[in-house]
């Protein structure tokens, strides 16, 4: 595993995932103890926000930023999470209802 120092607190994103990142369905359990644990840390890196302090956090923050390939633990968990985040964002909830009324006699 990579050496992602960990954040002083849990990580939760309760506007996209209200019952943790265990429950929703979308990460394993390693992945969603990975992200409770460091999702501090992986934010601030990817915002720029905390600056890299060794080569594993500079490789994640170069990898999710400029886009590079990679198969770091920490980078596939971190994209899975944004990937799941755009999902959520991106859904179209479509109605059956035309805004006819089946009720009402047509004359």
């Amino acid at each position: 595993m990579e050496n992602i120092s960990a954040g002083k607190y849990n990580y939760y994103d309760d506007h996209n995932f209200p019952h943790g990142f265990r429950r929703s369905g979308v990460f394993t359990i390693r992945e969603a103890e990975y992200l409770e644990s460091h999702g501090h840390t992986l934010r601030e890196l990817e915002a720029k926000v905390r600056a890299p302090e060794n080569d594993d956090e500079l490789h994640f923050q170069q990898a999710i930023c400029e886009g590079i390939e990679s198969e770091s633990f920490a980078v596939k968990a971190w994209r899975k999470y944004k990937q799941a985040i755009q999902a959520r964002s991106e859904r179209i909830f479509l109605s059956r209802h035309d805004g006819a009324s089946n009720f009402l006699p047509m004359d």
